[in-house]
């Protein structure tokens, strides 16, 4: 079944993809959770970070990934900067810098930056992670695998160091070699769920559903309550047509605590496709004041499937 294109992800915080027609939001898929602030002007922007939230670091953050998610770049290099002038060994506004900077195509800046940013920080695995990303952008692949390295051994559930390891053996011809290194890694901390993860999503995209639904399985329960997860392993499990153990799956986590729009959505879907509207219209309730206007025509549309299934108020 089609799935939603992965939208571009600029920090941590991944980025909402458009909401398309689609049976289920697979494994592909990304959401983001925070909304870009309604003054997306990128002069206004700024004078409102200056008259109102010029000293305080929190709020400039926050701006900073607004500006991230509005494609203010510079603007985001200007806020990352008074922050680092406010807290000068605030890792997480260095690394944002890194990536104004890399959107700029500053290559050159942005490696110092990372670098400076390494000497404060020495175990900051995203800085790494940074660093890779200007070394293949700079056309130094060694260079970049072995940051990415670096910053998987720091941190083996680093995404954008998993994501760029990925790509690169997939772009070199050498994916079987790094799905090996992708297991050892999985293999060597109880806690790595992301390589399980990024495997999963490997083995679907290859067609051996086996092991894919075996890696969901290892990555949900080293992390059952991890969004990435939840949204994958049930969008996955729709595609695969699994859907008394996507009900189960997500029941089990929605029990436990919030679970992501996406796989609160591939459940209410799940259900509809079971015949019980009754069960998806509930889902639906609960799911509609939790999620941002723009996934509002998709669950509109999932709705008026459903037949004589309740307004979504």
């Amino acid at each position: 079944m089609k799935t939603l294109p992965k939208p571009r992800s600029d920090s941590d915080a991944d980025v909402l993809s458009p909401i398309h027609q689609t049976p289920f939001l697979g494994p592909d898929t990304v959401g983001r959770r925070f909304l870009i602030m309604a003054e997306t002007d990128s002069a206004a922007l700024l004078a409102t970070a200056r008259r109102r939230h010029w000293n305080s670091p929190e709020d400039l953050s926050e701006l900073s990934l607004s500006c991230f998610a509005a494609g203010h770049y510079e603007e985001a290099e200007t806020l990352c900067r008074r922050i680092l002038e406010l807290r000068p060994n605030d890792e997480q506004a260095g690394v944002n810098l890194s990536a104004a900077l890399i959107e700029q195509n500053r290559l050159s800046e942005a490696e110092q930056e990372l670098l400076a940013l390494r000497r404060r920080c020495p175990r900051s695995s995203h800085a790494l992670a940074n660093l890779s990303r200007v070394h293949f952008r700079q056309d130094r692949p060694r260079a970049g695998l072995a940051a990415a390295r670096q910053a998987l051994a720091l941190d083996p559930n680093n995404v954008h160091a998993l994501q760029l390891l990925y790509a690169a053996g997939h772009e070199t011809d050498r994916l079987p070699e790094t799905v090996r290194e992708l297991e050892k890694l999985a293999a060597s901390a109880s806690d790595a769920w992301v390589p399980l993860l990024t495997l999963a999503q490997h083995y679907h995209t290859t067609g051996d559903e086996e092991a894919a639904l075996h890696c969901f399985r290892g990555a949900l329960e080293r992390s059952p309550n991890s969004a990435r997860v939840l949204h994958g392993f049930s969008g996955f499990l729709g595609e695969t047509g699994r859907l008394g153990l996507l009900i189960e799956v997500v029941e089990n986590a929605r029990r436990a605590g919030p679970v992501p729009p996406e796989a609160a959505y591939n459940l209410a879907r799940a259900y509809a496709e079971i015949g019980r509207p009754d069960l998806a219209s509930e889902v639906l309730g609960w799911l509609w004041p939790q999620v941002p206007p723009p996934w509002h025509d998709i669950l509109l549309q999932l709705r008026e499937e459903l037949g004589e299934a309740p307004p979504l108020h």
